[in-house]
Formats: structure tokens, C-alpha cells, sequence
């Protein structure tokens, strides 16, 4: 038999890691494996609710995931499955993947809402037990959007236990940047767009100046675009997956009224990059 969590686990931030630490524990206790199950969709989007910006990529879920728990399944949550009361999916549990134990975060709910809901009754009688996670107060997905969109970082990242990590594709920008002998990485993402701003980061190909805006020197209007200047890298990763881990925001975007005195800010940043790594 297995114990076993579920949830969305956006961020697999220190509040995720303090539910599975709890899991870890009361799995060897009873000489059970490690199960943590979580959606390939948001469930919302499913229901036809508001989907929240995403803090990590599925692949960096799932492999922030297997460091903590042995198994990581990925469900994909249908209608279907939307329609399952509490009791029907916990006997789905059960049977598909041998749950003996289910942990739920203090306030996670599921299955289709009933007055009669009573989840360690009705596990009871499925001859699964259902116990409650203790919380990690103050750290949730939505605290950790929050200070994103606030440009407060290092807040994020402390309940993230991590840098914020923005991934995707880089894409073909204007090349200003290579211009004026600061070539840059332009990446397109699906998460969570922190507050604009000149940030300190690191890469796979080493440390990085990211500017996350509308870059108003060049009047590039309503756009926000994501551009790392990778300090001593010269290769092509047009095309190429990149992840940028965010460290500090060093300013807010601001307009100059020249390339040349953008480049000389460009410059006096780098310094702050350099001293950052050292």
C-alpha cells in the first residue's frame, strides 16, 4: 500500500515541501512507499474557472516533485472525473494505485461538493485512512504570486526555497541589444510575469542581467518582452529551451533618452551582476 497526497502543487514551494515532508514520515511509519498525484491541466480550466498564472512548468513540477516523494503520477483531470464524489474517488485511489494512506493539505478539498462530504468516514469504510497535513503558515502559490507581481523577489523566493525560475523558448527580438555590444536572449513563457524591472540571474550558461518590460527607450508600446543579456556567452539559442533563475532586482525599467546612455546603465548594472556572483 502506498501513501499518498494530491494537489496542484504549483511552485513546489516550502509549504508543498512541509506537506510531503509530513507524508515521508507517516509513510514510514507504516512501511508504505511514497505516492504524490498531481493534474496535467489545472483543474479550473477544466470547470471553466479562471486558471491563475503558473509558477513552474509541468517537467519542473514533476521533477521537483520525484526529489521529495519514491512515485509521481500525472493525472489528467476530466469532466468525468469532475463529476466523482469524495467517496468515488478515493475507491479510485485505492484500486488504480493502492492508496492505503491520503494526506491533504490543511484546506485542500475534492471530489463533487456534497453536505454529506466526510472524508475520513467515507475512507474509513474504504478501508483507507485520511489524515490532515499540518500547515506552513504564511507560504502559499498565491503569496508567492503576489510578491512576483510586486517585484519583492527575494520574499518569493524564500517561500519557493529557490530562485523563481522563469522557463521557455528563446525567440527572435529586434537585436537593439547586440547593437550596442550587449547581445541578448529574448524568452517567451507561460508563467508568471514578475514585475517589471532590470533583475540579477543566473543561467545554464552562466550569470545574467534580465530586463522584464516594455523597454520604453524603444517605444515598444502595450508589449512585455523578457530579455537576458548572459554575460560572456556568445553562442546562438535562437529556437532553444532557456531557464532564467531571478536573484534581485537591482531597478525599475526606466526610459533613456539615448541608446548610448542606455548602454552606459547597461554597463554600471553589469557591475552590480558582477559583484552579485562573486
Amino acid at each position: 500500500m502506498k501513501a499518498c497526497t494530491i494537489g496542484c502543487f504549483d511552485g513546489v514551494h516550502q509549504g508543498h515541501r512541509f506537506l510531503l515532508q509530513q507524508l515521508r514520515a507517516q509513510a514510514e511509519e507504516r512501511g508504505m512507499q511514497t505516492l504524490a498525484l498531481t493534474f496535467r491541466r489545472h483543474p479550473a480550466a477544466v470547470l471553466g474557472k479562471t486558471v491563475p498564472p503558473q509558477l513552474c512548468t509541468l517537467e519542473e513540477k514533476e521533477r521537483l516533485l520525484k526529489e521529495q516523494v519514491r512515485e509521481v503520477k500525472i493525472l489528467d483531470f476530466t469532466e468525468e472525473m469532475a463529476r466523482l464524489t469524495a467517496k468515488e474517488f478515493m475507491q479510485k485511489l485505492r484500486d488504480e494505485y493502492g492508496v492505503g494512506l491520503l494526506l491533504l493539505g490543511y484546506d485542500h478539498r475534492f471530489g463533487r461538493p456534497s453536505p454529506d462530504d466526510d472524508y475520513e468516514r467515507d475512507g474509513h469504510a474504504l478501508g483507507l485512512e485520511v489524515r490532515r497535513a499540518e500547515s506552513l503558515p504564511g507560504v502559499s502559490s498565491s503569496a508567492i504570486r503576489q510578491a512576483l507581481q510586486q517585484g519583492r523577489i527575494a520574499d518569493a523566493n524564500e517561500m519557493l526555497g529557490r530562485p523563481y525560475t522563469l522557463c521557455g523558448t528563446v525567440v527572435a527580438g529586434r537585436q537593439v541589444g547586440r547593437s550596442i555590444g550587449f547581445p541578448t536572449a529574448n524568452l517567451a513563457t507561460s508563467l508568471l510575469i514578475p514585475k517589471t524591472g532590470v533583475y540579477t540571474a543566473t543561467t545554464p550558461y552562466g550569470p545574467a542581467l534580465v530586463n522584464i518590460g516594455h523597454r520604453p527607450t524603444l517605444n515598444n508600446g502595450s508589449d512585455i518582452s523578457i530579455e537576458a543579456h548572459i554575460k560572456d556567452f556568445h553562442g546562438d539559442l535562437y529556437g532553444q529551451p532557456l531557464s532564467v533563475s531571478l536573484l534581485r532586482r537591482l531597478r525599475d525599467e526606466q526610459a533613456f533618452p539615448s541608446l548610448e546612455a542606455l548602454r552606459r546603465q547597461i554597463e554600471n548594472d553589469l557591475k552590480s551582476l558582477t559583484l552579485h556572483h562573486q
